[in-house]
């Protein structure tokens, strides 16, 4: 009996020792080193980057990929109090478009307001407007996806061809910017 209590305690200590946590915990920090913006539908499922040349304007969406780099890494167990951690989070951003929108925006306008984002599920469209790009749960943030996509909602008066450029504001002050191949939208 004795010798099942031995064990019973070792594994507690082990269990216990692993859900505590410390100092060798999993866990990373990593900074938003590049963007790369490109033209999608939202035809099916998920938008998906598009290589056509004109897209109709109910179904255009912006598609954003960040690149980012691992600056520091710890060792141990993965688990859900060290999330990884961001360094240069995004504090905001602006779309824009190198053509008229319609007479409300001309080119080289914010067109943020015209635009609905999300990062996993076409549920969790937010304005591009109020843009925070995390999701609080408790003290815990999770950081956004490498992929974020801008959905059309405003239709654009003028069907015309665009070059969209995305500027993304960093909270170290870096700057992230990339444009679309030019698309016509009808």
């Amino acid at each position: 009996m004795a010798i099942h209590k031995k064990y019973f305690y070792f594994l507690l200590f082990l269990t216990i020792a692993a859900c505590h946590g410390g100092p060798n915990d999993f866990s990373y920090k990593y900074e938003f080193t590049g963007v790369s913006v490109f033209n999608g539908h939202n035809l099916s499922e998920d938008p998906e980057i598009s290589t056509l040349d004109s897209i109709p304007l109910n179904t255009y969406v912006t598609e954003v990929i960040l690149a980012h780099e691992i600056i520091a890494e710890g060792h141990g167990i993965a688990d859900w109090d060290h999330p990884p951690e961001n360094l240069n989070r995004i504090d905001s951003l602006a779309l824009t478009s190198n053509a008229d929108f319609n007479v409300d925006y001309p080119a080289g306008s914010l067109l943020n307001d015209n635009f609905l984002y999300f990062s996993s599920s076409y549920f969790n469209l937010k304005p591009l407007d109020n843009f925070h790009p995390t999701e609080a749960n408790s003290n815990y943030e999770k950081p956004i996806s490498d992929t974020l996509h801008f959905v059309l909602m405003e239709q654009a008066a003028y069907a015309t061809t665009h070059i969209f450029k995305i500027e993304l504001f960093m909270n170290d002050g870096t700057v992230l910017t990339d444009s679309t191949d030019q698309i016509k939208l009808y």
